[in-house]
């Protein structure tokens, strides 16, 4: 089932929600694998495993959908820092969507230059 790749994650839920209930899953899969760059708030996050961290992430302003990811802390030290609220460039490749969340595997993680300073 093609569909285009949204530029932001909440198109992407509108997409697949704008289907028929039982197609809505292979329409999700399609894009499992794809690579996405997105502005996003980071929401929240906790130590997974040792120098792990989950962390949630929401698009816009409203909405309970979430896209979440796992990073190393090694590479990400200032998450440890990082407050509610703070924007960041995201960029990954699609693990799942559920309907309410997109699992992204971490391959970027960008802070804008005055938050990076800060932190």
């Amino acid at each position: 089932m093609p569909l285009n790749l949204p530029s932001e994650p909440l198109e992407m839920f509108t997409q697949i929600n704008s289907l028929p209930p039982l197609m809505r899953a292979d329409a999700a899969n399609a894009y499992v694998g794809k690579t996405v760059e997105w502005d996003l708030t980071f929401v929240d996050g906790d130590e997974t495993a040792p120098g792990r961290a989950h962390l949630v992430f929401r698009s816009g302003s409203t909405g309970v959908r979430m896209i979440m990811a796992d990073a190393s802390l090694e590479d990400y030290p200032y998450l440890r820092s990082l407050p509610s609220g703070e924007a960041v460039r995201v960029r990954g490749r699609i693990k799942n969507i559920d309907a309410l969340c997109i699992n992204l595997d971490l391959t970027e993680l960008v802070l804008p230059k005055a938050a990076e300073a800060v932190h």
